[in-house]
C-alpha cells in the first residue's frame, strides 16, 4: 500500500539537520512581526531581479513511499543563480550557535536543490542571511554548489525521511492489527460499562466532548481505554492521553494497559 505525504521544508530540516543544542530560550529573539519586518528590510536593498517568497515543490518516491515536499524561498535571483535564506536576530552574528546556521544553510541547500531541478540549472550560489534587526546589520554565508551536489543532499534527505515513514508505517499497520483483533480482556462487561465505552467510542468518532460520571467500581478506566485505543485503528486519532489526579489512578491506568497487552 502507498503511503503519500506532505512535508515542509522547515519540517524536513528540524527532521535531518537539527544538532546541538536545540534549547535557545535565554538568547534574544525578534517576534513573528519583526522577523517579517525584517525580511521586508532585506528585501528593499536587493537587486531587481529578486524575487521574495518563491514557492516550490518536489516529488520523491522510495518503496511505497511518497512524499511531496513543498516551501517559500526567502530570497531567489534566477539571473545571478542566487538562491537566499533570511534570518532575523538580535544579536551579534558571531554568537549565533554553528549548529543553528549549519541547520539553516541546510534549509537554503534544499530550496537551491529544488531551484535547480525546477530550472534546469547547472549551479547555485547558496546564501544564508543573518540580520539584526536592531542594528540593521547583516551577515552572510555562502556556498556555490552545482547541481550534482544540490541533487545529492536533497536526495539523501528525503531517503532518511521516507525511510523513518516508511518504518512508521509498519509498526502503524501492526499495531492496528492487534487492535482489530483485540476483545474486551475483562470478560463480560459490568453493568453499566457497556454503555460508557459506546458513549466514548461514539464521542471519538464524531470528535466530540464527553463528560461522565459513574460510581466507583463499575470499571470507568477500562471503559474508556478500551474504546480509545479500538479508535486508534480507524485513524481517527493518533494518539491517547489519560490524565489523572494521583498516583493510584496512573497505575490503574498502568495495570489496565497491561491486561489489554496480554490480551
Amino acid at each position: 500500500m502507498q503511503t503519500d505525504i506532505k512535508v515542509s521544508v522547515g519540517e524536513l530540516v528540524s527532521f535531518c539537520h537539527r544538532r546541538g543544542d536545540i534549547d535557545y530560550r535565554y538568547r534574544p529573539s525578534p517576534s513573528a512581526t519583526e522577523g517579517i519586518a525584517g525580511h521586508r528590510e532585506v528585501y528593499a536593498e536587493r537587486a531587481g531581479g529578486y524575487v521574495s517568497e518563491y514557492s516550490v515543490q518536489y516529488v520523491h518516491r522510495q518503496d511505497n513511499c511518497v512524499v511531496k515536499l513543498v516551501g517559500r524561498v526567502d530570497g531567489f535571483d534566477l539571473g545571478a543563480g542566487l538562491v537566499e535564506e533570511i534570518k532575523t536576530c538580535r544579536i551579534s552574528a558571531h554568537l549565533i550557535p554553528a549548529a543553528l546556521s549549519q541547520m539553516h544553510m541546510a534549509q537554503a541547500r534544499l530550496y537551491a536543490a529544488m531551484l535547480a531541478i525546477e530550472h534546469d540549472l547547472p549551479a547555485l550560489d547558496v546564501r544564508l542571511t543573518w540580520f539584526n534587526i536592531d542594528s540593521k546589520e547583516q551577515h552572510s554565508l555562502n556556498e556555490h554548489l552545482i547541481r550534482e551536489e544540490l541533487e545529492a543532499f536533497l536526495d539523501a534527505s528525503l531517503a532518511q525521511f521516507s525511510r523513518w515513514i516508511s518504518a512508521l508505517v509498519a509498526q502503524r499497520q501492526q499495531r492496528d492489527r492487534r487492535i482489530t483483533e483485540l476483545e474486551f480482556p475483562l470478560g463480560e462487561f459490568r453493568k453499566g460499562q457497556r454503555c460508557i465505552a459506546e458513549l466514548v467510542y461514539k464521542c471519538i468518532d464524531q470528535g466530540g466532548e464527553l463528560l461522565i460520571e459513574a460510581p466507583t467500581g463499575i470499571g470507568k478506566t477500562a471503559a474508556v481505554l478500551y474504546p480509545a485505543v479500538k479508535a486508534l485503528a480507524t485513524n481517527k486519532h493518533d494518539r491517547i492521553v489519560f490524565i489523572t489526579a494521583k498516583t493510584v489512578g496512573r497505575r490503574a491506568v498502568e495495570s489496565t494497559l497491561e491486561r489489554f497487552l496480554d490480551a
